[in-house]
């Protein structure tokens, strides 16, 4: 599919002329389904190409990137149907070549698989002045952040991300993704700088007058201050931004916002207004747990805890286990270390 869209054709004429190449030993295969040129025939190739009519590298470059970005939205529906995506006017058609996804296992293994050509692609779009489709591959591809960390690639894709946000002038859309490199930031330990960068996304969202996006960084200072040893802060930001998503209608984040609230009134040792904060988020979230698997299952983990500090040892223990299966079904690294976690607790 990649090749085809580098193309510009049918996917079987594309199968047939690498199998060609591959037959004359002029390109190598790597793996299944994958392809490359030793680095003497790449050379001449792109030598070759300008005088045997081959589309300029931008617009081959902008094929395969609008490629990546549907096939990167292809798997929101089965990872996170919940993700809040932004316009984007497609100058090809890749629509017939991008694959369909009917697991999150499934899209999370293609993730996987296409990892390292996503980043180059994003890098090489922001070479190449391509700043809206770069953008949207970073935002596209944040279901393989979020189950699988990888956050050193996370980083340069956030970071490319903004860049290419600042290049277009996009206030809202540096905004978003200044936030992700803050939840970064505060997930390593580097609190100093997530506080810089989420000082700096308030200041953006409010600038595009996006109630929302400064509701959502409430969330991540409570999160933030949660990381950095100050629940009962955390406690009072998360309950700022709940009181503020239900106002703008977003219950499925509002649900979100009190669950937060309920895990910094657990680690701050308020364990019955904790458990009555997290027994409420689990029970708003079940309508959610279709389109948002991960944050459902962590309801499940944060309840089971409470549960569990609360000494109700017999109704935490199955919620621990619905959790930690969830997350394994989901392949999440990070929800597989938080249910180990609360498994220890237990």
């Amino acid at each position: 599919s990649y090749s085809a869209a580098a193309a510009g054709m049918p996917l079987r004429e594309a199968d047939d002329a690498i199998d060609e190449l591959v037959e004359a030993n002029l390109a190598q295969e790597v793996g299944e389904h994958r392809y490359r040129f030793h680095d003497l025939v790449r050379l001449h190739a792109r030598e070759q190409g300008p005088e045997h009519g081959s589309p300029e590298p931008r617009q081959v470059l902008l094929q395969i990137a609008e490629y990546y970005l549907c096939a990167a939205q292809a798997t929101w529906a089965v990872t996170t149907a919940h993700l809040r995506g932004a316009e984007y006017s497609y100058a090809t058609n890749p629509g017939d070549l991008a694959p369909r996804f009917s697991t999150a296992p499934e899209a999370l293994e293609w993730l996987e698989l296409e990892r390292t050509n996503l980043i180059a692609t994003i890098g090489a779009a922001c070479e190449q002045g391509l700043w809206a489709v770069a953008w949207h591959v970073s935002y596209a591809i944040w279901p393989l952040f979020r189950f699988h960390g990888h956050h050193n690639d996370r980083r340069v894709a956030d970071e490319l991300a903004i860049r290419a946000a600042q290049s277009m002038g996009n206030a809202e859309w540096e905004a978003r993704a200044t936030r992700r490199l803050a939840l970064l930031e505060q997930r390593v330990g580097n609190y100093e700088r997530a506080t810089e960068l989420l000082d700096r996304c308030a200041s953006l969202f409010r600038s595009a007058d996006d109630a929302y996006g400064v509701a959502n960084i409430q969330d991540a200072r409570a999160t933030l201050d949660l990381s950095n040893g100050r629940p009962e802060d955390a406690a009072s930001r998360a309950q700022k931004a709940r009181d503020e998503f239900l106002r703008l209608g977003h219950v499925r984040k509002a649900a979100l916002a009190g669950l937060l609230r309920g895990e910094a009134e657990l680690l701050s040792g308020a364990g019955a207004a904790a458990l009555a904060h997290v027994r409420a988020a689990h029970r708003e979230l079940v309508e959610f747990r279709e389109v948002d698997p991960f944050n459902f299952a962590r309801a499940e983990l944060l309840l089971g805890r409470a549960l569990a500090a609360a000494g109700d040892i017999g109704t935490a223990a199955p919620l621990l286990e619905s959790g930690d299966e969830a997350m394994r079904l989901l392949r999440s690294r990070p929800g597989i270390a938080l249910a180990h976690r609360a498994r220890a607790e237990l």
